[in-house]
């Protein structure tokens, strides 16, 4: 997660006064080491309401957020495969995330797509995943997960938390401008009512092909 001083700023002064920031750690320096040495590390993310902090999230929760905001690079997920012992680690080299919202009487809903591809790293099981059968097997497993990662993001955020850190109230005011200006002033209680449908795509690529042959349309 990049952010700037400014950004940040932005973030708590507009529209929806929320901001997510990365929490840094340190470990200190060895003994008789001078301070300057401590290790900073980043370890999950502050969220901030308005001008409060209000909260932490970890590393995986973290990671939903970054899928669900467009902003994943890379990132490893490893799934355990129905029938085997083991699992298959697989690096997630390219994602692409599209939030649509719709409004359908009284009801506000987010469908969130998200389509990544990646190459497996690791794997500890017995299955052959050269062949088109089984690598089906390994993207279903993948696709489950990240629906769940997501899911439990979403959960934690949107419903416990209620910040709006994924940009779905621009996504509503770009789509539906004068239903927007009509409940922002109270975002914040219609934010966490929201209901999300979460669409994850995962294609695995086979050894020989590269991410040239297989685009991921933004």
């Amino acid at each position: 997660m990049e952010i700037t001083l400014r950004d940040a700023a932005g973030m708590l002064t507009g529209q929806p006064e929320a901001a997510a920031i990365p929490w840094i750690e340190t470990i200190p320096a060895e003994p008789g080491q001078p301070e300057r040495q401590n290790t900073a590390y980043i370890k999950g993310t502050a969220l901030f309401k308005e001008d409060k902090m209000i909260g932490r999230i970890n590393e995986s929760t973290t990671k939903g957020v970054l899928f669900l905001r467009d902003e994943m690079n890379t990132a490893t997920v490893t799934v355990p495969l129905e029938g085997t012992n083991g699992a298959v680690s697989v690096e997630i080299a390219r994602s692409h995330t599209v939030l649509v919202p719709r409004i359908k009487g009284n009801k506000w809903y987010m469908l969130v797509q998200i389509k990544a591809q990646g190459s497996i790293i690791q794997n500890t099981t017995t299955m052959d995943l050269s062949k088109p059968d089984n690598t089906a097997v390994l993207e279903s497993g993948l696709k489950e997960s990240l629906n769940k990662l997501v899911t439990m993001t979403l959960d934690q955020v949107q419903k416990k938390m209620k910040t709006d850190i994924f940009f779905f109230g621009e996504a509503f005011h770009n789509k539906y401008p004068a239903a927007f200006n009509k409940v922002k002033s109270r975002w914040s209680e219609v934010f966490p009512q929201i209901e999300a449908v979460v669409e994850a795509d995962v294609k695995v690529l086979r050894p020989g092909l590269n991410s040239t042959d297989a685009k991921i349309n933004k």
